[in-house]
């Protein structure tokens, strides 16, 4: 036998593989591994359920019973009544509309009218300043700035001056004028604890 042919066996029929990997080339074992972020979460949530898992169940229990016997119908007839009278809703909308509209209009009637109630008064306050400065012009003199007292006739009497409440050195909070004064109460030891 020729001890240069190998035994069947032991053959490799790959074609060699360079053992160091360059850049274009990738490694023999891919692992794929589980984002961090999804066991993080599936890992909550299995700790959430093994804590209140019970009380999770029996209030979707309470939810369903609640929705089926009494929610339910009070949402249909609610669906229903939409459906069937859109025209109850469009008027009601309609009807705000119009009393917008009409508000509107009375407060820009307002605003009209106080607008020109400003000029009036502007136009009345400049024929005034006109007047003052042809009376200066005359030798008049300006007008007083101040309050002028009302022209009346010096027939009427004056009505006498109202007597002072306070007289000197009377205070109304201060109590009598005997010299006695407020003294508060001496405060009581009830409240202390101990010996």
């Amino acid at each position: 036998m020729d001890a240069a042919v190998p035994p069947p066996d032991s053959v490799d029929s790959s074609p060699p593989v360079d053992k160091t990997p360059s850049d274009h080339q990738h490694p023999n074992i891919l692992v794929n591994t589980t984002p961090e972020i999804v066991t993080t979460t599936l890992t909550s949530l299995v700790g959430i359920l093994e804590q209140y898992g019970w009380f999770i169940l029996i209030g979707a229990i309470l939810a369903y019973i609640v929705w089926t016997n009494y929610l339910r119908r009070h949402f249909i007839a609610w669906k229903y009544r939409i459906e069937e009278q859109p025209r109850a809703y469009s008027s009601a909308h309609d009807d705000v509309l119009a009393v917008r509209a009409r508000m509107q209009a009375q407060l820009d009637k307002k605003a009209a009218d106080h607008a020109i109630k400003r000029k009036e008064i502007e136009e009345a306050k400049r024929l005034e300043k006109i007047e003052d400065w042809e009376r200066h012009q005359r030798g008049g003199g300006y007008r007083s700035k101040g309050h002028r007292p009302p022209e009346s006739s010096s027939d009427e009497k004056k009505p006498p001056p109202k007597k002072r409440f306070l007289q000197s050195g009377y205070n109304p909070l201060m109590g009598h004028s005997s010299g006695s004064s407020f003294r508060p109460q001496r405060r009581r030891g009830g409240g202390q604890g101990g010996g």
